[in-house]
């Protein structure tokens, strides 16, 4: 007997007006009444044709409500059997997790199926078969449609920096263009990190509102926008205007460069590919393509823009901020591989002798250590003082408890960390591979924070004390 029932409304864009979200709850709505259904719930997904569930965050909402005790309701509700589900796998999934699990069913109200009919389920399977034919099949028309209108020079996609959309047609922004034109002109006697730099520093932003960096330099430079095409892909290929089923046709839209400064960009970007490995004619710094080939990448930080500083195995390998190397950080924070190490190494070795996981605040860290090193010379002196026949056996005895608990007092909670940081130090040492030496610098260090103008790194355990 069903006494409560959740609605679940879906329209998609490519729907009727006798679909839209009103008609169908109207729809719902006048069912429940006439059979005596309470209405606990309704879920309304608009403008979602999303072909997976997963996709649908009303859709992942109710099932999640639908899970909850005492049972919520004891039917959910649509239209028809396509606006719940338009794959065949995530029909039989869902429908039968609500079913067995929870008792609750899925009713269409417009596609009669009685649950003791056999060709009810066969009648059932070849509707959902079909609403998936029709989604899938959709899909196919309109990849078509916009293939042949990619062919034909339309403009299908969001219009890059300096121009916008006008009446349908890509139209030629002012402001923006000239933006564009100087960093074309920009970059036939500098380069993108110079040309991002300068840009930051004139408050200048990209099409989405963000600072300017190397790759958004990078990617204008290569687009042919600028010289009257349009491109499409039938696919996502991010950056990569030489996907081989990239379609470029000329548009009728306004060039904002001439063809020859294109080429002329064109080539430099050519030379500076060919000559990458060595970096003799790129102006981009060798950090800019972050490399994870070392035990300390992704740990350590730019104190100033908090990125990461990312490692360049070159001639000299040292780590340098991201977003200083995209020119989006203003602060330089090159450092040597090679010290870095040293740096991080010493200081393990510090945490150990010590005898203490310290705090997180590098102010109290140091004064732990200042009042460790003075217990550990005391301990010394009254050792020497018995030694030399100054204190008696019981006096010598005394000193040493009263130094011993102060020193407990300073010591970790838990002393397994001492241990930690002992076979850590003795794992980066070894030859061992690099994956293994990352896993267990991560095991221990949770960040570790470069202050270049201090010349200081902050160190930041795993299960640390404030």
């Amino acid at each position: 007997m069903i006494k409560r029932a959740a609605l679940y409304i879906r329209v998609s864009t490519d729907d009727q007006l006798e679909f839209s979200p009103d008609a169908q709850k109207r729809a719902l709505i006048s069912y429940a009444e006439k059979n005596g259904i309470e209405i606990s719930h309704t879920f309304t997904e608009e403008g979602k044709s999303a072909r997976t569930a997963k996709k649908r965050p009303e859709f992942m909402r109710m099932i999640g409500i639908a899970k909850t005790k005492p049972k919520p309701f004891d039917a959910i509700l649509v239209h028809k059997f396509d606006r719940f589900a338009r794959n065949r796998e995530d029909s039989i999934v869902y429908k039968s997790m609500l079913q067995r699990d929870f008792g609750i069913k899925v009713i269409s109200i417009t596609e009669s199926v009685n649950d003791d009919d056999k060709l009810s389920v066969l009648i059932e399977a070849l509707l959902e078969a079909m609403a998936e034919y029709y989604s899938i099949n959709l899909a196919e028309e309109v990849k078509k449609g916009m293939t042949e209108k990619a062919r034909r020079g339309g403009f299908q996609t969001s219009p890059a920096l300096g121009y916008y959309m006008h009446n349908g047609k890509l139209t030629v922004h002012p402001e923006e263009a000239e933006t564009v034109k100087y960093i074309f002109e920009q970059f036939i006697d500098t380069g993108q990190f110079q040309i991002a730099k300068k840009l930051n520093s004139l408050g200048i932003k990209s099409k989405r509102g963000k600072k300017p960096d190397t790759r958004g330099v990078d990617y204008i430079l290569r687009n042919k926008i600028y010289i009257g095409f349009v491109r499409w892909t039938p696919e996502k290929t991010g950056r990569n205007f030489n996907h081989p089923k990239t379609i470029w046709a000329r548009g009728d839209h306004e060039p904002i460069i001439s063809d020859e400064l294109f080429d002329m960009a064109a080539k430099k970007l050519e030379g500076i590919k060919d000559n990458s490995d060595i970096g003799d004619t790129c102006d981009l710094p060798h950090f800019a393509k972050p490399q994870k080939s070392h035990w300390l990448s992704g740990i350590v930080k730019c104190s100033a823009c908090g990125r990461t500083l990312a490692f360049a195995n070159v001639k000299n390998p040292s780590f340098q901020c991201c977003g200083y190397s995209h020119a989006v950080c203003a602060v330089s924070h090159s450092i040597s591989a090679r010290k870095l190490e040293d740096a991080v190494l010493a200081e393990l070795r510090s945490v150990l002798n010590d005898g203490a996981f310290v705090p997180k605040n590098p102010d109290r860290r140091e004064e732990k250590r200042k009042q460790l090193r003075n217990l550990n010379a005391k301990l010394k002196r009254v050792n020497e003082a018995y030694e030399a026949g100054i204190d008696t056996k019981d006096e010598y005895r005394i000193k040493k408890e009263g130094i011993e608990t102060q020193r407990r007092a300073l010591m970790p909670e838990n002393p397994e960390n001492e241990k930690k940081i002992a076979n850590l130090s003795e794992l980066l040492n070894s030859h061992c591979d690099i994956s293994t030496k990352q896993k267990a610098v991560r095991s221990i260090l949770e960040k570790i924070i470069y202050q270049k103008s201090a010349g200081r790194l902050e160190f930041f355990y795993r299960g640390q004390r404030d």
